[in-house]
Protein backbone atom coordinates (compact mmCIF):
# COMPACT_ATOMS: atom_id res chain seq x y z
CA UNK A 1 0.00 0.00 0.00
CA UNK A 2 1.37 3.38 -0.97
CA UNK A 3 1.63 5.77 1.95
CA UNK A 4 2.18 8.92 -0.11
CA UNK A 5 -1.26 10.26 0.66
CA UNK A 6 -1.48 9.05 4.24
CA UNK A 7 1.90 10.24 5.44
CA UNK A 8 1.75 10.63 9.20
CA UNK A 9 -1.08 8.14 9.71
CA UNK A 10 -0.84 4.46 10.63
CA UNK A 11 -2.38 2.03 8.16
CA UNK A 12 -4.79 0.81 10.83
CA UNK A 13 -5.82 4.37 11.57
CA UNK A 14 -6.57 5.01 7.89
CA UNK A 15 -8.71 1.90 7.56
CA UNK A 16 -10.55 2.59 10.81
CA UNK A 17 -11.12 6.18 9.83
CA UNK A 18 -12.55 5.22 6.44
CA UNK A 19 -14.79 2.39 7.59
CA UNK A 20 -15.97 1.90 4.01
CA UNK A 21 -16.67 -1.16 1.84
CA UNK A 22 -16.43 -1.25 -1.95
CA UNK A 23 -15.92 2.51 -1.81
CA UNK A 24 -14.61 5.09 -4.19
CA UNK A 25 -13.06 8.03 -2.40
CA UNK A 26 -12.10 11.25 -4.10
CA UNK A 27 -9.46 13.06 -2.09
CA UNK A 28 -8.23 16.37 -3.40
CA UNK A 29 -4.55 16.51 -2.70
CA UNK A 30 -1.21 17.79 -3.82
CA UNK A 31 0.66 15.04 -2.05
CA UNK A 32 1.34 12.76 -5.01
CA UNK A 33 3.51 13.00 -8.08
CA UNK A 34 1.45 10.34 -9.86
CA UNK A 35 0.73 11.95 -13.23
CA UNK A 36 -2.47 9.94 -13.66
CA UNK A 37 -3.72 11.03 -10.28
CA UNK A 38 -5.08 7.60 -9.34
CA UNK A 39 -3.69 5.39 -6.59
CA UNK A 40 -4.97 1.84 -6.17
CA UNK A 41 -5.16 0.81 -2.50
CA UNK A 42 -5.83 -2.83 -1.77
CA UNK A 43 -6.76 -4.14 1.68
CA UNK A 44 -9.16 -6.62 3.33
CA UNK A 45 -12.03 -5.09 1.44
CA UNK A 46 -12.38 -4.41 -2.26
CA UNK A 47 -10.02 -2.01 -3.98
CA UNK A 48 -10.29 1.62 -3.06
CA UNK A 49 -9.63 4.06 -5.83
CA UNK A 50 -8.07 7.11 -4.30
CA UNK A 51 -8.36 9.69 -7.02
CA UNK A 52 -5.72 12.28 -6.34
CA UNK A 53 -6.28 15.48 -8.18
CA UNK A 54 -3.68 18.17 -8.59
CA UNK A 55 -6.40 20.67 -7.93
CA UNK A 56 -6.52 21.22 -4.19
CA UNK A 57 -4.58 20.29 -1.09
CA UNK A 58 -7.14 18.30 0.94
CA UNK A 59 -10.91 18.18 0.89
CA UNK A 60 -11.79 19.25 4.40
CA UNK A 61 -14.66 16.86 5.06
CA UNK A 62 -12.72 13.75 4.11
CA UNK A 63 -9.65 15.00 5.89
CA UNK A 64 -11.72 15.21 9.04
CA UNK A 65 -12.48 11.49 8.71
CA UNK A 66 -8.84 10.68 8.22
CA UNK A 67 -7.77 12.77 11.20
CA UNK A 68 -9.15 10.44 13.82
CA UNK A 69 -5.64 10.33 15.28
CA UNK A 70 -3.55 13.41 16.00
CA UNK A 71 -0.28 13.60 14.09
CA UNK A 72 1.46 15.07 17.10
CA UNK A 73 0.36 16.77 20.31
CA UNK A 74 1.47 19.06 23.08
CA UNK A 75 4.03 21.85 22.87
CA UNK A 76 7.74 22.22 22.37
CA UNK A 77 10.35 24.97 22.73
CA UNK A 78 11.79 26.00 19.37
CA UNK A 79 14.87 28.14 18.73
CA UNK A 80 14.24 30.52 15.84
CA UNK A 81 16.95 31.68 13.47
CA UNK A 82 15.75 34.98 11.97
CA UNK A 83 16.73 36.20 8.49
CA UNK A 84 19.05 39.16 8.28
CA UNK A 85 17.59 42.61 7.62
CA UNK A 86 18.71 44.49 4.49
CA UNK A 87 21.23 47.26 5.05
CA UNK A 88 18.97 49.98 3.65
CA UNK A 89 16.59 49.63 6.60
CA UNK A 90 19.32 50.85 8.91
CA UNK A 91 19.54 54.05 6.88
CA UNK A 92 15.88 54.77 7.61
CA UNK A 93 16.11 54.17 11.34
CA UNK A 94 18.70 52.99 13.83
CA UNK A 95 15.93 51.24 15.77
CA UNK A 96 14.65 48.82 13.13
CA UNK A 97 13.90 45.34 14.41
CA UNK A 98 11.62 42.33 14.14
CA UNK A 99 8.19 41.28 15.26
CA UNK A 100 7.65 37.52 15.51
CA UNK A 101 4.08 36.16 15.46
CA UNK A 102 2.62 32.67 15.90
CA UNK A 103 -0.42 30.84 17.29
CA UNK A 104 -0.03 29.04 20.60
CA UNK A 105 -1.45 25.60 21.43
CA UNK A 106 -4.85 27.12 22.25
CA UNK A 107 -4.96 29.07 18.98
CA UNK A 108 -4.28 32.47 20.53
CA UNK A 109 -2.08 34.88 18.60
CA UNK A 110 1.30 35.63 20.19
CA UNK A 111 3.74 38.40 19.31
CA UNK A 112 7.26 39.21 20.40
CA UNK A 113 9.40 42.22 19.46
CA UNK A 114 13.07 41.48 18.82
CA UNK A 115 15.98 43.89 18.39
CA UNK A 116 17.78 43.82 15.04
CA UNK A 117 20.97 42.44 16.59
CA UNK A 118 19.14 39.59 18.37
CA UNK A 119 18.51 37.08 15.61
CA UNK A 120 18.05 34.15 17.99
CA UNK A 121 14.83 33.74 19.96
CA UNK A 122 13.07 30.85 21.70
CA UNK A 123 9.31 30.44 21.47
CA UNK A 124 6.88 27.69 22.45
CA UNK A 125 4.98 26.09 19.55
CA UNK A 126 2.24 23.47 19.33
CA UNK A 127 3.63 20.22 17.93
CA UNK A 128 1.35 20.34 14.91
CA UNK A 129 2.36 19.97 11.28
CA UNK A 130 2.41 23.23 9.28
CA UNK A 131 2.38 25.50 12.32
CA UNK A 132 3.37 28.89 10.90
CA UNK A 133 5.76 31.43 12.40
CA UNK A 134 5.96 34.91 10.84
CA UNK A 135 8.69 37.52 11.21
CA UNK A 136 8.04 41.14 10.20
CA UNK A 137 10.73 43.77 9.65
CA UNK A 138 9.63 46.79 11.67
CA UNK A 139 10.43 50.48 11.16
CA UNK A 140 9.38 52.23 14.39
CA UNK A 141 7.74 55.62 14.70
CA UNK A 142 10.37 58.32 15.17
CA UNK A 143 8.66 60.70 17.60
CA UNK A 144 8.37 63.43 14.96
CA UNK A 145 5.08 62.31 13.50
CA UNK A 146 6.47 59.60 11.23
CA UNK A 147 4.37 56.45 11.63
CA UNK A 148 5.35 52.89 12.38
CA UNK A 149 5.70 50.51 9.41
CA UNK A 150 5.79 46.74 9.02
CA UNK A 151 7.16 45.25 5.82
CA UNK A 152 5.92 41.99 4.30
CA UNK A 153 6.96 39.11 6.55
CA UNK A 154 9.28 36.18 6.27
CA UNK A 155 8.32 32.91 7.85
CA UNK A 156 8.76 29.21 8.45
CA UNK A 157 6.65 26.10 9.02
CA UNK A 158 7.05 23.63 11.87
CA UNK A 159 8.57 21.10 11.59
CA UNK A 160 9.52 21.39 7.92
CA UNK A 161 12.00 24.24 8.37
CA UNK A 162 13.69 22.86 11.47
CA UNK A 163 17.35 22.17 10.69
CA UNK A 164 19.46 19.25 11.90
CA UNK A 165 20.82 21.60 14.56
CA UNK A 166 17.31 21.85 16.00
CA UNK A 167 16.89 25.48 15.02
CA UNK A 168 13.96 26.61 12.92
CA UNK A 169 15.17 28.75 10.05
CA UNK A 170 12.91 31.58 8.96
CA UNK A 171 13.35 33.08 5.50
CA UNK A 172 11.85 35.89 3.45
CA UNK A 173 10.94 33.39 0.71
CA UNK A 174 8.68 31.37 3.05
CA UNK A 175 6.71 34.36 4.29
CA UNK A 176 3.80 34.03 1.86
CA UNK A 177 3.16 30.33 2.50
CA UNK A 178 3.44 30.95 6.24
CA UNK A 179 0.76 33.65 5.96
CA UNK A 180 -1.50 31.25 4.07
CA UNK A 181 -1.03 28.49 6.64
CA UNK A 182 -1.63 30.84 9.58
CA UNK A 183 -4.87 32.02 8.00
CA UNK A 184 -5.97 28.42 7.45
CA UNK A 185 -5.05 27.66 11.07
CA UNK A 186 -7.21 30.54 12.30
CA UNK A 187 -10.16 29.56 10.09
CA UNK A 188 -10.06 25.77 10.47
CA UNK A 189 -7.81 24.92 13.43
CA UNK A 190 -6.24 22.18 11.30
CA UNK A 191 -3.20 23.32 9.30
CA UNK A 192 -1.97 19.72 9.20
CA UNK A 193 -4.61 18.88 6.61
CA UNK A 194 -2.79 20.81 3.90
CA UNK A 195 0.38 19.99 2.01
CA UNK A 196 2.18 23.23 2.78
CA UNK A 197 5.57 22.04 1.52
CA UNK A 198 4.17 21.38 -1.93
CA UNK A 199 2.24 24.64 -1.83
CA UNK A 200 5.42 26.58 -1.09
CA UNK A 201 7.23 24.89 -3.95
CA UNK A 202 4.42 25.61 -6.41
CA UNK A 203 4.18 29.23 -5.28
CA UNK A 204 7.88 29.81 -5.85
CA UNK A 205 8.03 28.00 -9.18
CA UNK A 206 4.91 29.54 -10.67
CA UNK A 207 5.59 33.15 -9.66
CA UNK A 208 9.26 33.58 -10.55
CA UNK A 209 10.19 33.27 -6.85
CA UNK A 210 7.84 36.11 -5.82
CA UNK A 211 4.82 34.46 -4.15
CA UNK A 212 3.60 37.86 -2.93
CA UNK A 213 2.60 38.55 -6.53
CA UNK A 214 -0.34 36.14 -6.05
CA UNK A 215 -3.67 37.18 -4.54
CA UNK A 216 -3.22 35.17 -1.33
CA UNK A 217 -6.70 35.99 0.01
CA UNK A 218 -8.24 34.41 -3.09
CA UNK A 219 -5.92 31.42 -2.74
CA UNK A 220 -7.03 30.83 0.86
CA UNK A 221 -10.68 31.06 -0.18
CA UNK A 222 -10.10 28.47 -2.90
CA UNK A 223 -8.40 26.11 -0.46
CA UNK A 224 -11.30 26.40 1.97
CA UNK A 225 -13.96 25.71 -0.66
CA UNK A 226 -12.10 22.97 -2.53
CA UNK A 227 -11.89 25.11 -5.69
CA UNK A 228 -8.09 25.34 -5.61
CA UNK A 229 -6.01 24.33 -8.64
CA UNK A 230 -2.26 24.70 -8.92
CA UNK A 231 -2.91 26.42 -12.23
CA UNK A 232 -4.66 29.11 -10.16
CA UNK A 233 -1.23 30.14 -8.87
CA UNK A 234 -0.27 32.97 -11.14
CA UNK A 235 0.70 36.61 -10.62
CA UNK A 236 -2.22 38.95 -10.16
CA UNK A 237 -3.01 41.54 -12.84
CA UNK A 238 -0.70 44.53 -12.64
CA UNK A 239 -1.15 48.14 -13.70
CA UNK A 240 1.46 50.58 -14.89
CA UNK A 241 1.95 53.50 -12.52
CA UNK A 242 4.23 56.52 -12.99
CA UNK A 243 4.82 58.79 -9.99
CA UNK A 244 6.93 61.91 -9.67
CA UNK A 245 9.24 61.32 -6.69
CA UNK A 246 12.67 62.35 -5.40
CA UNK A 247 15.43 60.85 -7.54
CA UNK A 248 17.29 57.76 -6.42
CA UNK A 249 16.76 54.17 -5.37
CA UNK A 250 13.44 53.02 -3.92
CA UNK A 251 13.07 49.78 -1.96
CA UNK A 252 9.89 47.73 -1.83
CA UNK A 253 8.23 46.46 1.34
CA UNK A 254 8.48 43.10 -0.43
CA UNK A 255 12.06 42.06 0.28
CA UNK A 256 11.95 39.52 -2.54
CA UNK A 257 11.74 42.28 -5.14
CA UNK A 258 14.70 44.25 -6.47
CA UNK A 259 15.03 47.95 -5.80
CA UNK A 260 13.51 50.44 -8.24
CA UNK A 261 15.55 53.25 -9.79
CA UNK A 262 13.90 56.50 -10.85
CA UNK A 263 13.98 57.53 -14.47
CA UNK A 264 14.64 61.18 -15.26
CA UNK A 265 12.78 62.36 -18.36
CA UNK A 266 13.51 66.05 -18.78
CA UNK A 267 13.79 67.51 -15.25
CA UNK A 268 11.23 65.48 -13.24
CA UNK A 269 12.33 62.10 -11.85
CA UNK A 270 9.69 59.41 -12.29
CA UNK A 271 9.22 56.09 -10.55
CA UNK A 272 7.82 53.62 -13.08
CA UNK A 273 6.05 50.70 -11.40
CA UNK A 274 3.93 47.66 -12.24
CA UNK A 275 1.54 47.16 -9.29
CA UNK A 276 -1.38 44.87 -8.51
CA UNK A 277 -4.55 46.06 -6.82
CA UNK A 278 -4.11 46.93 -3.16
CA UNK A 279 -1.71 48.88 -0.95
CA UNK A 280 2.02 49.09 -1.68
CA UNK A 281 4.88 50.88 0.08
CA UNK A 282 8.31 51.88 -1.13
CA UNK A 283 11.13 53.48 0.82
CA UNK A 284 13.83 55.96 -0.23
CA UNK A 285 16.42 55.09 2.40
CA UNK A 286 18.94 57.89 1.94
CA UNK A 287 16.27 60.62 1.84
CA UNK A 288 13.95 59.11 4.44
CA UNK A 289 10.98 59.15 2.05
CA UNK A 290 8.04 56.73 2.26
CA UNK A 291 5.75 56.30 -0.75
CA UNK A 292 2.35 54.64 -0.19
CA UNK A 293 0.44 53.68 -3.35
CA UNK A 294 -3.13 52.40 -3.42
CA UNK A 295 -4.28 50.75 -6.66
CA UNK A 296 -8.08 50.71 -6.86
CA UNK A 297 -10.13 47.84 -8.29
CA UNK A 298 -10.30 49.56 -11.66
CA UNK A 299 -6.51 50.06 -11.70
CA UNK A 300 -6.60 53.74 -10.78
CA UNK A 301 -3.64 54.65 -8.52
CA UNK A 302 -3.49 57.22 -5.74
CA UNK A 303 -0.51 57.86 -3.50
CA UNK A 304 0.98 59.80 -0.63
CA UNK A 305 4.60 60.77 -0.12
CA UNK A 306 5.96 61.41 3.38
CA UNK A 307 9.44 62.15 4.68
CA UNK A 308 10.49 60.70 8.02
CA UNK A 309 11.94 63.00 10.64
Amino acid sequence: MSTALFEGFSQAGVIAGLGLHNAIIIIYSLQTDNPKGVLEVSHLFSTLQVCMKYSTLLLSALAALLCGCELVGGETDVILSLPSLPDWLGELSADVGYQVEWLDVSGRAQRRTIAADSRRVVIRLPKLYNTAVLVYPVIPADGNGSPYYRLLPGGALFPHHVLDSGRMKLSWSAGAVACVMRELSVLTGHPERYNAVRLQRELEQRTGADPWSVNLDALVAQLLTGAFRVTSIRPAERFRVEIAVPAGVWHSENLLRPAEQTAAPQEQPLLELELARGIHRLFHASGGWVLTVVVEDDGTPRWTLLQRG
